[in-house]
């Protein structure tokens, strides 16, 4: 930046400098414009008011009107050169202030695309350490914090208020304050149960209390992951989740979960990958990918043509087939109505 300004500077002193020799050469310019001028009207008073007989004069005479001409147009030519020189000089100038402020806008823009990327790097590593600080809280709960109503450990209330402290959840009081204590700090949100767990230990230690420790929170039931299964589906289906949710998958090569894509496999609305038929599918697809498949008849797949507005033998383009149904998926040997016990 600064040897554009040192150069801005310099253009600058150009310009002047040009500006004060084309002044000096206009004001050359016009007393060589009244020389000119002069020595036209000698040269009209020599030729009216005179015989001419005076060779020498009448040399003389036009001798001085043709220099004074010359004189004339030579710096009337260095005007106009100077004049050109200047408005060079001046989109020089020009240029060099535009890149320049160009330059300023520009690092203002990558000065703060730089503090919002640290930003972003300084949140990251906060974000792992939380992680990490959480695993930690997670493990600590479930080993050692004694079981509350709910069955469950105290990790939820002082997760939830670390997430309010960071600036990840609002921290405005919401539902949760009606029942307890609103927490805006891990610490304080651990605080009842570490204060109980201690109270607990010093009647143990002190013979008022059973010897006993706490009742350890309940692990909750996890759900098995279903394998996934590749399938290239020649006709639309729908399957459903253990909750009766719809899902609705297209013709094309899709993953499926492994009983869902086992009925599909045996209703015939889809192929193994690796088989002929589902080769077939995604040929077609490949080159169609909004063609409608159906069967021809000999355990392959055809596209259904339409050629006109009454192809197909003067039936039209028949109706789409309706999704099939694949089922619903299992609940898991029970796992969900387990957890809802």
């Amino acid at each position: 930046m600064l040897g554009r300004r040192d150069k801005a500077k310099g253009l600058e002193a150009e310009v002047q400098s040009l500006e004060v020799r084309r002044a000096g050469v206009l004001n050359r310019l016009t007393d060589a414009t009244a020389r000119h001028e002069a020595a036209i009207a000698e040269q009209r008073r020599f030729l009216t008011e005179t015989d001419g007989a005076d060779a020498r004069q009448a040399k003389a005479v036009a001798e001085a009107c043709r220099k004074a001409a010359d004189d004339r147009v030579a710096l009337e030519d260095a005007a106009r050169t100077l004049a050109g020189l200047i408005e060079d000089a001046k989109a020089r100038l020009a240029a060099e202030r535009d890149r320049r402020e160009r330059d300023r806008t520009a690092s203002e823009i990558e000065a703060g695309a730089s503090a919002i990327e640290a930003a972003a790097v300084g949140l990251s590593r906060a974000a792992v350490a939380f992680d990490v600080a959480r695993e930690a809280l997670v493990a600590a709960c479930r080993d050692h914090a004694p079981k509350d109503v709910l069955g469950g450990d105290c990790r939820h209330v002082i997760l939830t208020a670390a997430a309010r402290q960071a600036g990840i959840t609002s921290r405005e009081p919401d539902v949760s304050a009606m029942f307890g204590t609103f927490h805006v700090d891990a610490v304080p949100a651990a605080g009842n149960t570490v204060s109980a767990m201690r109270a607990s230990a010093k009647a143990i230690r002190e013979g008022a209390a059973p010897n006993t420790l706490p009742a350890k929170p309940e692990a909750l039931p996890t759900t098995p992951t279903l394998p996934m299964v590749r399938a290239c589906l020649w006709r639309e289906a729908i399957y459903a989740t253990h909750l009766n949710h719809r899902i609705q998958v297209f013709p094309g090569n899709v993953e499926l979960p492994e009983p869902i894509a086992q009925a599909a496999f045996d209703k015939g609305v889809a192929f193994p990958p690796n088989t002929v038929g589902g080769q077939r599918v995604m040929q077609i697809l490949r080159t169609d990918p909004n063609a409608r498949l159906e069967q021809d008849g000999q355990g392959s797949i055809r596209a259904v043509r339409f050629a006109g507005v009454m192809g197909d033998g003067g039936r039209g383009l028949k109706p789409a087939e309706p999704p099939v149904f694949l089922g619903t998926l299992p609940d898991g040997d029970g796992v969900f109505a387990e957890a809802a016990q």
